[in-house]
C-alpha cells in the first residue's frame, strides 16, 4: 500500500491536538500488483494501523481504523470511548498470488526409418513416408535442456492441405517423447505433413515437416506432368507408347481416353499416380504392389528404341502407370516387365474396357475372335473390297475403329508367311478413310495399292508400309471394334 507515504506527512503536534488529517488517499492492490480501489476522506484520522505478516507464506497485510468521528478535539489522549465504533471490514485479494512453476517447451522432434523416393526433378533421393507403413517420432531436444517430470505431458498432432486444397488438422491419441504413427490414409499421398509436439502451446513449440510420397514413389512427378501435358493440353495423344510391351489394346484404349476426353484423362491419371487406385464411371482400378514399387531403373523395366535420339529409351512414365495398372488390376499375373502373353489385350478385356470404363453406349466387335494369319484367303479381292467399303462407311457414320489386325499389315519391310506361327497379332485405331489408290506397272497394267492412317506405337507418322495390296489385306486384317 501507499499508506506508509501518506503517513509519512502528517504532522502529528497537530494530529494529537486533535487536528484531522486532510485529503486522506488509500490504495489497495492484489497480490500481483494490480489496482483493486482507492479510499478517499477528509477530516478523519488513522488511529490505529498495524502491519501483519502470515508465518505460512499467506502474505502482508495492514489492519487499519479510521474514525470519522472523534470526539474532544484537542485531548491530547484519545480514549477509546472517544472513538466512534466501526465494525471491521474483511478484506481478501481477488486475484491470489500465483506460485511460480518450472515450464518445458518442446523444441524439436525427429522423425525415424523415412523411405527413399524420386525427388521429382531428376534423382531417387528424396526421403518421406510411404503409405501402409509405421514410423516412430520422437522429441529430440527441449527448450534449454529442461526435460519434464512426466513426459506424458508432451502431446502430439499433424497438418497438411490435400490435393483438393482442403487443410486438415489430425488427433494423435498417443501422448509422451516417443510415439509411433501409420501412414493409412490416401489422402495423405503427395503432400507435405506438418508434426506438432508440445506441452503448452502447439504454435509455439516444435514443428516437423515430412513428404509423404506418391504411390508410384519411384517415378519423377514434374516428368510424369509434362508428359500428360503433351497428350493433353498440347492436343498429342498419339505420344501414347505401349513401347515393349504387348499392351497395344491398351494404348488404343488410352489413346481415345486422352483423345476424347482430355480432362477425365488428366484426372484419372493424376490420381492413380498420387494414390495409386482410382475410379473412373465407376470402374475402379487398383494394381498390385508389384506395381506400385516398381523403379523405372530396374532391369526389366520396358523400354523401346528412340530412332532420333538413337538409343533405348523408357517407357513413357504415364503411359506405364495407366496402361501397366489397367492390365495387371484386370490379370495380377502381369507383372508389369516384359512379359508378353500375360500382357495381350484379348478382345473381351478390350470391349469391357470400352463401355465400362471409357463409357462409350455402342460397342460392337466383328471377326475379331479369329485372329490367325491367314495363308489362303480363298477370297477375291472384291470381297477385300467389300470389307473396306464397310470400314469407310462406318468410319464416315462417326464411329472410332479399332482394328484387329497382323502386325505384317503395318510393317516397313515385306509381308511374309515364315513368321506364321507367330502370335503377331496388333490393335491399332483407323484414323483415316481407306482409299484404293490405281496405280501402273512398268508395263503398263493397272494395279492398286491401300492407303490410310492408324495409330500405333506412340507415333504420328502414317505407320504403314509403302504398298498395301489387296492380297496384304486379305492376309493380315482380321476384324474390328466400332464404338460410339
Amino acid at each position: 500500500m501507499h499508506f506508509l507515504k501518506r503517513m509519512k506527512t502528517v504532522n502529528y503536534k497537530l494530529y494529537k491536538r486533535g487536528h484531522p488529517i486532510d485529503d486522506g488517499k488509500i490504495v489497495f492492490y492484489d497480490a500481483n500488483g494490480d489496482n483493486l480501489k482507492d479510499w478517499y476522506f477528509k477530516d478523519a484520522p488513522v488511529v490505529y494501523y498495524q502491519f501483519k505478516f502470515d508465518a505460512n507464506g499467506g502474505g502482508m497485510r495492514v489492519e487499519m481504523i479510521i474514525s470519522p468521528a472523534i470526539q474532544n478535539y484537542g485531548c491530547k489522549i484519545h480514549r477509546s470511548w472517544h472513538i466512534t465504533p466501526i465494525e471491521e471490514e474483511a478484506y481478501k485479494s481477488p486475484v491470489q498470488a500465483v506460485e511460480k512453476k518450472e515450464q518445458y517447451f518442446v523444441e524439436e522432434i525427429k522423425i525415424e526409418n523415412l523411405d527413399e523416393g524420386s525427388k521429382n526433378g531428376g534423382s531417387n533421393k528424396k526421403l518421406g513416408i510411404i503409405y501402409g507403413k509405421e514410423y516412430r517420432l520422437k522429441v529430440s531436444k527441449y527448450k534449454n535442456n529442461k526435460l519434464p517430470n512426466d513426459n506424458k505431458t508432451v502431446k502430439w498432432s499433424y497438418s497438411y492441405t490435400n490435393a483438393e486444397g482442403v487443410a486438415t488438422i489430425g488427433k494423435i491419441k498417443q501422448t509422451g517423447g516417443i510415439i509411433t504413427f501409420k501412414t493409412d490414409n490416401l489422402d495423405f499421398c503427395g503432400n507435405n505433413i506438418t508434426f506438432y509436439a508440445y506441452i503448452k502451446n502447439k504454435e509455439k513449440e516444435a514443428s516437423l515437416d515430412v513428404f509423404h510420397h506418391y504411390r508410384f514413389r519411384w517415378f519423377d512427378k514434374k516428368v510424369f506432368d509434362d508428359e500428360i501435358k503433351k497428350r493433353t493440353v498440347s492436343k498429342m495423344p498419339w505420344k501414347i507408347n505401349q513401347s515393349s510391351t504387348s499392351l497395344c489394346g491398351m494404348a488404343c484404349i488410352f489413346y481415345l481416353f486422352a483423345k476424347e476426353q482430355p480432362n477425365e484423362f488428366k484426372t484419372f491419371s493424376e490420381e492413380l499416380f498420387r494414390t495409386g487406385e482410382t475410379v473412373f464411371n465407376g470402374y475402379s482400378v487398383t494394381p498390385s504392389e508389384e506395381i506400385l514399387n516398381k523403379n523405372p531403373k530396374d532391369s526389366d523395366f520396358p523400354e523401346y528404341y528412340d530412332y532420333p535420339k538413337r538409343k533405348y529409351v523408357n517407357m513413357p512414365f504415364v503411359d506405364y502407370i495407366t496402361m501397366v495398372s489397367v492390365r495387371n488390376a484386370d490379370n495380377p499375373s502381369y507383372k508389369g516387365g516384359n512379359e508378353q502373353f500375360e500382357a495381350i489385350n484379348w478382345p473381351p478385356l478390350m470391349t469391357g474396357l470400352l463401355e465400362n470404363m471409357l463409357g462409350y453406349k455402342k460397342v460392337e466387335s466383328n471377326g475379331i475372335y479369329n485372329p490367325i494369319k491367314r495363308t489362303f484367303t480363298g477370297t477375291s479381292n472384291v470381297e477385300i473390297q467389300n470389307k473396306i467399303d464397310n470400314l469407310n462407311k462406318l468410319y464416315n457414320e462417326g464411329y472410332k475403329l479399332i482394328l484387329m489386325i497382323d502386325s505384317d499389315l503395318i510393317a516397313q519391310d515385306k509381308d511374309t508367311l515364315k513368321n506364321i506361327g507367330q502370335l503377331e497379332y496388333h490393335w491399332v485405331v483407323l484414323e483415316s478413310k481407306i482409299q484404293n489408290i490405281q496405280n501402273l506397272d512398268t508395263n503398263g497394267n493397272i494395279f492398286y495399292k491401300y492407303y490410310f492412317n492408324v495409330y500405333s506405337w506412340g507415333s504420328k507418322t502414317k505407320y504403314i508400309k509403302k504398298s498395301i495390296t489387296w492380297q496384304d489385306f486379305a492376309h493380315n486384317y482380321y476384324g474390328y471394334i466400332k464404338i460410339k
